[in-house]
């Protein structure tokens, strides 16, 4: 299967938003996982943006990447999670002026019928270069909901850190 990507950033991703809903909410079967408009929209304001959306060969949004800088009171409250959070909407990323204190792996994911495929290599190949882009010296967060999330965070050195009860669901806390 051959795949097309756009590399977006906070600057170009709004034409783009229904195209990465459309992405999102078919990488996640649970409506749970999935991601809103409002959360979607707050990347429009990051100041380190960087996004990797793909489409299948019929143009299909068939799965997406983003990572984002963080400010300090963000990475903190990943480092020292509370014990519940009703959604991820506190992981915002760091806004123009702001100091970046971390990075956050936002999203990897990839339609279920291509996972542990090609496609999937070739998604994962992406987020890699593109975290390579981001400053290095900055740790690296991540929220994960699945097993195969968490071995895809280990895979670029995070570690799980806590579980965070988000939403009613446990997920792990990853860091690096």
């Amino acid at each position: 299967m051959t795949l097309r990507c756009l590399l977006l950033t906070a600057s170009t991703l709004a034409p783009h938003l229904d195209a990465l809903l459309a992405a999102d909410h078919r990488c996640y079967p649970r409506v749970v996982d999935r991601l809103s408009r409002e959360r979607a929209e707050l990347l429009l304001a990051a100041a380190e943006l960087r996004v990797r959306l793909w489409f299948d060969e019929h143009g299909e949004p068939c799965g997406y990447t983003a990572i984002h800088t963080i400010a300090a009171p963000v990475l903190a409250l990943l480092e020292q999670p509370p014990a519940t959070a009703p959604d991820r909407s506190f992981v915002q990323p760091a806004k123009a002026g702001e100091a970046a204190a971390g990075v956050y792996l936002f999203n990897y994911s990839i339609a279920p019928e291509l996972r542990r495929s090609a496609a999937s290599r070739v998604l994962i190949a992406g987020l890699a270069d593109d975290l390579t882009a981001m400053p290095q010296s900055l740790p690296v967060a991540a929220l994960c909901v699945s097993d195969e999330g968490i071995r895809v965070a280990e895979r670029f050195g995070l570690r799980a850190h806590a579980r965070l009860e988000v939403g009613g669901d446990l997920e792990t806390v990853m860091l690096r």
